[in-house]
């Protein structure tokens, strides 16, 4: 079977980001918000690095008709992360764009939204988008800030 010309670091966007923090029954929200008239799915990748002797992580997906989150914030229903308690654990939630429409008529952009509770949490996540409408994926890439280089071996 042939491989696909496409690269994953072309057909996937690195498209925000949770930078890694404690978290101490507080919450927090990933970077940008995520514009899903670009792409047709989003997947988020958290890390629980340290939970502490008694912490907790917990998760959900949020959507809203601005990208800045001002107002109108809606929670996405099944997106929800559920109490966390191993260390090092990974964790994924995966939205498709007429999801969002659908629970939430005009709502365009997603964040990640954790709460940390217990102890302090350290965490961190990655949002990657998937089937971009328009290609390579990798244009809506976030900034330099937060990624830094992309290197595909050849």
């Amino acid at each position: 079977m042939p491989f696909a010309l496409e690269q994953l670091t072309q057909g996937l966007s690195v498209v925000d980001v949770l930078n890694s923090q404690s978290v101490n029954n507080a919450n927090v929200n990933s970077t940008v918000g995520i514009d899903m008239q670009k792409f047709r799915r989003v997947l988020f990748i958290i890390q629980c690095a340290s939970l502490g002797a008694a912490g907790t992580l917990d998760g959900r997906l949020q959507s809203s008709k601005v990208s800045n989150f001002a107002s109108g914030v809606h929670n996405i229903t099944n997106s929800n992360l559920s109490q966390v308690t191993a260390n090092n654990a990974l964790a994924t939630i995966e939205v498709r764009a007429d999801q969002i429409e659908q629970q939430n008529s005009g709502d365009r952009y997603v964040r990640l939204n954790l709460t940390g509770g217990g102890n302090a949490i350290t965490v961190a996540a990655v949002a990657l988008g998937g089937e971009a409408v328009e290609k390579p994926a990798s244009n809506n890439d976030l900034n330099t800030t937060y990624l830094s280089q992309r290197v595909v071996v050849s």
